[in-house]
């Protein structure tokens, strides 16, 4: 499928933020609803049209794996319920052969 012909879709805080008023660069429930980075990623991004002037810094998100940084908005990642991070190859590698010390796997449906 062409780029061209790819269903339109609003990034981020913007289509989040519709029904809240205001601008969503000011509204303080969007900014709550995502993590900074994402936060940031999404205000930034080539997709808005709106850009986000001044983002706010964040520290990066670092595998819990290997210590690799992950870029959240464009690097595919797992999220353990701990909020730890892992980065696709951590990932397939805990998928593959989960250690005792990270729980069992979990049950297929």
């Amino acid at each position: 499928m062409s780029r061209a012909s790819q269903p339109v879709r609003r990034a981020g805080p913007h289509g989040h933020h519709e029904g809240h008023g205001g601008a969503w660069q000011e509204c303080q429930e969007c900014r709550r609803a995502f993590k900074t980075e994402m936060y940031v990623w999404f205000g930034t991004n080539e997709y808005n049209f709106e850009i986000l002037q001044n983002p706010p810094e964040f520290e990066p998100t670092i595998c819990a794996g290997c210590g690799r940084i992950i870029h959240l908005g464009t690097e595919g990642y797992m999220r353990r319920p701990d909020g730890a991070h892992f980065c696709e190859v951590c990932s397939e590698i805990m998928r593959r052969d989960p250690a005792p010390e990270r729980g069992p796997r979990p049950k297929k449906n």
